[in-house]
């Protein structure tokens, strides 16, 4: 029996031989960070590696034969990607068969190169194309999930798709459960102890210090349960499962829960979400797509009540 081991790789900055050591290592499992098969959508968003970068780390990956798989990581909204190009390269990545695929929308943070790209105050050039609009966004999101969904894979995340359930990336999973618990190592880095989160310093010259004073671990406030409640209900409904009311009765009492269940009626009303008994879910894609829509009015009933 292998234990679990799973590193994130960009094309370009591995080869077969490097894979090799990762695997005599103990790594089970690879994340390949692909984004797009398209060399000017490549350039366009700062990539380091090209098309046939992609190609051979694919080659490499699928040939170590890795214990756990491995998943094939793409990125939609981004700079010059247009419903086309995105329906192509969602259909070379199946072409590889990846156990796990991850189909992630492009956010634009500040502070971050996107950011300056694409603020207020930028302009579309031949370098930085614009971005898709948002209801091209959309369109792509929809486009992953059916032809994802018709290949045979199970769409069990906002963003993950897995061939079959043993293929489900774990550990993202864990962020998804009532109370979980998991340790992070770095900069920045989130751990938690049954649910309470604590940070690591994003700064170099902050985590040195906090090391040197003796790396305490957690010490902020505990949560409470409309913190509880809230977090079950945000993370939750990001899966395929949803959210068992059922267990939000026991948890929170049958006030949470029927302000739940009024919450979410708009969007089963629309048709963005489906209640069965205690099982309330998020429709797959539009329920996902507009996420927000549906927590909005949970999290407006909760506070009513």
């Amino acid at each position: 029996m292998y234990k679990r081991q799973t590193i994130e790789c960009d094309p370009g900055t591995f080869d077969a031989g490097k894979l090799a050591a990762y695997v005599a290592a103990g790594v089970t499992r690879v994340s390949l960070g692909v984004q797009s098969f398209d060399d000017g959508v490549l350039e366009a968003a700062g990539r380091a590696h090209r098309r046939a970068d992609a190609l051979a780390a694919v080659a490499a990956v699928r040939a170590a034969d890795l214990p756990h798989g491995w998943s094939l990581d793409l990125i939609s909204g981004l700079p010059g990607l247009d419903g086309g190009l995105w329906r192509d390269t969602l259909a070379e990545a199946l072409a590889f068969e990846p156990p796990h695929v991850s189909s992630y929308d492009l956010q634009v943070e500040a502070g971050t190169a996107f950011g300056s790209w694409y603020d207020d105050g930028a302009k579309p050039s031949p370098a930085r194309p614009a971005l898709p609009d948002e209801a091209l966004a959309a369109d792509m999101y929809r486009d992953a999930s059916r032809l994802l969904r018709g290949a045979g894979y199970w769409h069990y995340e906002i963003s993950s798709y897995a061939r079959t359930p043993e293929r489900k990336a774990r550990h993202n999973a864990l962020y998804w459960r009532p109370r979980a618990s998991w340790l992070a190592l770095g900069l920045g880095a989130t751990s938690s102890a049954g649910g309470d989160r604590f940070t690591r310093p994003r700064a170099m010259a902050d985590y040195e210090a906090w090391v040197a004073g003796g790396a305490a671990v957690g010490g902020g406030d505990e949560s409470d349960d409309a913190d509880w409640l809230l977090d079950e209900l945000l993370t939750g409904l990001r899966t395929s499962d949803g959210v068992d009311l059922g267990r939000v009765r026991a948890e929170y009492g049958a006030d949470a829960e029927a302000a739940g269940r009024r919450g979410a009626a708009d969007a089963v009303a629309a048709n963005l979400a489906t209640l069965e008994g205690d099982a309330l879910a998020l429709a797959d894609p539009d329920g996902f797509l507009f996420s927000n829509f549906a927590l909005s009015s949970i999290f407006a009933a909760l506070d009513d009540s």
